[in-house]
C-alpha cells in the first residue's frame, strides 16, 4: 500500500511537470496598435506589461534595448515576442514567434514565387503572405529600410519537425529589394 501512494505520488508530480507552464500569456493583438518609429517604450509597457528579460542586441553597429516577452506550456508550445528600442527609446523592431496552433504563422511559402525584386510593393507582399510577424527598420546608406519576418516552427516530441523562414528586405520607398526564403522538414528517429 506503501509503495503505491508512493508511485501515485510520483505519477502526480511527473504529469504535473509535463503540463507546466512558465511566463505570462501576453495579449499579442496589442502589437497592432505599436508603430515602429514612433512608440515609446511607456506605451509599450502599457499595452503589453512589463518584459519577461531585459538585454540588448548590437546590429548594424548600432546597440537597442531588447524587451522579451515569453509564456511556455510544456515542451511543445512557446510563444516569444522580442521587442528592440533605439537610443530614442522608440520601437526599432519586433519579431513575434510561436508554436501554439491558435498564432499559427504558418505563411505559404510557395507563394514568395510572387514576389519580384525592385517591383513588389509593401500592400502587396502583405496582399501574398498576410501580415508578417516580424518588422524591424534598418538605417543603411542613410535610407530607412524596413524588413518583414516570417517564422514558422511546428514541432512534436519536444523537437522541430518543421521549420519555415521568410526575410524579406524593402528599400526607403516600399519596394522589395530582396529576400530569402528556407525551409526545412525533420523526419523522427
Amino acid at each position: 500500500m506503501r509503495h503505491a501512494r508512493l508511485l501515485w505520488l510520483l505519477f502526480a508530480v511527473m504529469a504535473a511537470g509535463c503540463a507546466s507552464t512558465a511566463g505570462w500569456d501576453f495579449d499579442v493583438e496589442k502589437l497592432g496598435s505599436l508603430e515602429l518609429g514612433e512608440t515609446s517604450r511607456d506605451k509599450v509597457r502599457e499595452a503589453l506589461g512589463d518584459p519577461a528579460t531585459v538585454g540588448f542586441v548590437i546590429r548594424n553597429q548600432f546597440e537597442y534595448e531588447l524587451w522579451t516577452y515569453e509564456y511556455h506550456e510544456g515542451e511543445e508550445r512557446a510563444r516569444r515576442l522580442r521587442l528592440g528600442f533605439g537610443p530614442d527609446r522608440k520601437l526599432a523592431f519586433h519579431l513575434f514567434e510561436s508554436s501554439f496552433e491558435r498564432d499559427s504563422t504558418d505563411f505559404d511559402s510557395s507563394k514568395t514565387r510572387g514576389l519580384v525584386p525592385g517591383r513588389t510593393t509593401l500592400a502587396e507582399a502583405r496582399n501574398l503572405l498576410g501580415d508578417p510577424p516580424g518588422r524591424d527598420l534598418l538605417a543603411a546608406g542613410g535610407e530607412l529600410r524596413e524588413r518583414w519576418i516570417y517564422s514558422y516552427e511546428k514541432r512534436a516530441d519536444g523537437l522541430p519537425s518543421v521549420v519555415k523562414r521568410a526575410v524579406l528586405l524593402f528599400d526607403s520607398k516600399g519596394v522589395l529589394e530582396s529576400f530569402e526564403v528556407e525551409g526545412q522538414g525533420f523526419t523522427p528517429r
